[in-house]
């Protein structure tokens, strides 16, 4: 199976049909180009821990889908069925709460409310976690995941609405 393709910035580049925004892009190319360098170490990290690389793309399509960006949870989740993932790890990609067994719980718990309410996510999520069986390093694979993809759909819809606005 070939590697997932987490060159979304630069597939957003190569769709833009707006010359200002083609400039804007060229101009910060090292930005675009790191940002899929961060999405090719929190998505398929060298040394992944306990979170696979599935169930990071179904929590990617989640967190996407949380944040409105239904194109971004969509490639998301069609890379999640390339993987041929299970069906809790797709049911989690949709946004939905199948039934989970206590670390799925911990760590769908985190990445909900990290998403959708932060000043709620406290010491709480972080022990939950632990007792399921996540080492600390394992919860800070975690946390940058959440942080990417969290990031990632806040600039892609920035970088639709500018587009919209030159348009």
């Amino acid at each position: 199976m070939p590697p997932p393709d987490v060159n979304f910035f630069a597939d957003r580049i190569a769709a833009t049909r707006s010359p200002a925004m083609r400039d804007m892009f060229a101009a910060r190319a090292e930005i675009m180009r790191l940002c899929d360098a961060s999405a090719a170490a929190v998505l398929t990290p060298m040394e992944p821990g306990r979170i696979g690389r599935a169930e990071r793309f179904a929590l990617a399509s989640r967190i996407s889908r949380w944040n409105g960006d239904a194109a971004l949870a969509d490639r998301y989740g069609r890379q999640l069925d390339e993987m041929s993932a299970c069906p809790v790890l797709r049911a989690l990609g949709l946004g939905e709460m199948p039934e989970l067994d206590a670390r799925q719980a911990a760590i769908v718990t985190y990445v909900d409310i990290v998403t959708k309410d932060p000043v709620k996510a406290g010491r709480a999520e972080i022990a939950a976690m632990q007792s399921a069986g996540l080492t600390d390093a394992d919860v800070v694979r975690l946390a940058e995941l959440v942080a990417f993809v969290n990031f990632q759909a806040r600039v892609m819809a920035g970088l639709t609405l500018i587009e919209e606005h030159a348009a």
